[in-house]
């Protein structure tokens, strides 16, 4: 303002000495340049004003939002609109957000199988969808829903179609080493029932003990705890333990224990329940040069029956006994920079069902186990090759699997079977994967029972072809 006046009045002593003005003149001239010089900071400061009004006004909505929000449980998760179904639904009232962070996956799986005596097919394996919601912070849903074999028609044999709800489960986190669950529950007995997803595993087909011993997929309904105790830079130490409804010991038989599993369709005795767990150490996190992973899980799993089942192809079961179930299983994987990752997982499990207190009554026994080696790896003239062209990380994986079980270890006219397994995988990314496998058996069974597992009552070696992709 100094410099502006100053200009004033040397402008106007110029004009004097000059004599083009008289002095009231010139006072007239500096009044009116201030008048107007005062009107226009004026008007700037009621702009500015104005701006800082609408300004804090603005803050406050935003305020009055993140208070909504909050309120609503948006403030840690993020916010998606739903379209709720139809403007008639009874729900359509409340068709504005959800408070919950909604994700979507899923797998699925594809195979040809040439099995010797028996009809070569293509299968529609499974196709499953994934849900996930964070609720809140601390807690969460998960299910699973899975079409077997193209159909949705539920069969009483493995080849038919199947739709089932594989997971449900409502997670609440008290800490990390202590998780509440209930609902339909992966059971946690060895690593592949865990982790059977065809993406992540090398061949087509699935082991033999997680066929007859363990019986993969196996969920089942219940409720228990699952955490991670110990998380260091060198030890790893989580668990699983679970309450479910019992399992139908009635359903042993020459397939081994894979009848046993309920999968939702309720209790089968009264007063019996089944206990589960898995306890998983990670104890070489620190030593990298020995190992980038290395696992060892040791599990369980209890189950009470009650009752006596004629049939001459299971075993005489009456009054009270317990099915039981041990395994243990181990993971190796050491990566070698540019040349490749070496690999190493295996799994062993027994299982028994007493005869209860029925007289002569010979109870069952179980046994089985896989030993697996692989190799990833990546040739670098295969970069600019149609397999190798705008893939980030593709890989080529070879393979090799022993399975070896024994559905009734006390008898010689049920189903023993063991097999090796050769295949190479290729995958253009992590989730995606293209599988050939060769197997062969070793041996026979014994009465023609003819399981799928293999020809009919003879050796049968096969040709599998498989694709299977997550997301």
């Amino acid at each position: 303002m100094r410099w502006f006046i100053g200009a004033i009045v040397m402008v106007a002593m110029g004009s004097l000495m000059a004599g083009e003005v008289s002095n009231a003149e010139l006072l007239a001239e500096i009044k009116a340049m201030r008048e107007a010089y005062e009107g226009r900071i004026s008007t700037l400061e009621s702009t500015i004003k104005t701006l800082q009004a609408e300004k804090a006004d603005g803050a406050r909505r935003v305020d009055i939002k993140k208070g909504i929000d909050k309120a609503l449980g948006e403030d840690k998760v993020a916010t998606a609109v739903v379209e709720r179904p139809g403007p008639k639904s009874a729900l359509s009232g409340n068709a504005v957000r959800a408070a919950t962070n909604v994700t979507l996956g899923g797998y699925t799986e594809f195979s040809y199988i040439d099995r010797g005596d028996r009809t070569k097919s293509f299968d529609q394996t499974r196709t499953v969808l994934e849900i996930g919601a964070q609720v809140h912070e601390r807690i969460t849903f998960y299910t699973e829903w899975e079409i077997e074999h193209g159909a949705i028609i539920a069969g009483g044999e493995e080849s038919d179609g199947e739709l089932e709800l594989e997971q449900a489960w409502v997670d609440f986190n008290i800490n990390d080493a202590l998780n509440f669950r209930t609902g339909m529950i992966l059971v946690p007995v060895g690593h592949y029932n865990l982790y059977h997803e065809g993406w992540i595993n090398n061949f087509v087909d699935r082991p033999l003990v997680d066929r007859r011993v363990i019986g993969t997929t196996w969920f089942e309904e219940g409720a228990g705890f699952h955490g991670q105790v110990l998380d260091t830079e060198s030890l790893g130490l989580s668990y699983e333990a679970y309450v479910f409804n019992a399992s139908d010991a009635r359903e042993v038989g020459a397939s081994g224990f894979r009848g046993i599993r309920r999968e939702g369709n309720g209790p089968v005795y009264r007063n019996q329940k089944a206990g589960a767990f898995r306890v998983a150490f990670e104890p070489a996190r620190s030593l990298k040069r020995f190992a980038d992973q290395f696992e060892i899980g040791v599990s369980g799993y209890i189950s009470g029956f009650n009752g006596l089942r004629e049939d001459d192809d299971a075993p005489k079961l009456g009054g009270d006994g317990t099915v039981q179930i041990f395994a243990i299983d181990a993971t190796y994987e050491k990566s070698f920079k540019e040349k490749g990752t070496l690999g190493v997982r295996g799994e062993a499990a027994m299982a028994h069902v007493s005869p209860g207190r029925e007289p002569g009554a010979p109870g069952q026994q179980s046994w089985g186990y896989y030993l697996e080696g692989y190799y990833s790896f990546w040739p670098g003239f295969l970069t600019e090759s149609p397999f190798g062209k705008g893939f980030k990380d593709p890989r080529l994986v070879f393979a090799v699997r022993y399975d070896w079980v024994d559905a009734d270890i006390d008898s010689f006219d049920r189903k023993d079977l063991s097999r090796t397994s050769v295949g190479i995988s290729y995958r253009p990314t992590s989730r995606v994967v293209y599988k050939l496998d060769y197997q062969i058996d070793h041996a026979e069974s014994r009465d023609g029972s003819g399981l799928s597992d293999s020809g009919d009552g003879s050796r049968t070696d096969a040709f599998l072809f498989g694709v299977a992709l997550g997301f």
